[in-house]
């Protein structure tokens, strides 16, 4: 499988004394797997195209 067409997920998630943990997972076709974190101070959203309903939560 052509690793460059798999679909990644971003997840962020609010941390209690502040910012926010950044979760990254791909897709290998079964099930979503995590392939790296981060944890941010700072975060900006721009959503771009069609999103579908359900799929951004704020």
């Amino acid at each position: 499988m052509n690793e460059a067409a798999n679909r990644r997920r971003l997840t962020f998630e609010a941390r209690e004394p502040g910012g926010w943990t950044y979760y990254v997972e791909e897709h290998d076709g079964d099930e979503w797997q995590p392939c790296g974190q981060e944890i941010v101070d700072q975060l900006d959203v721009e959503i771009q195209g069609i999103v579908a309903a359900g799929e951004v939560e704020l």
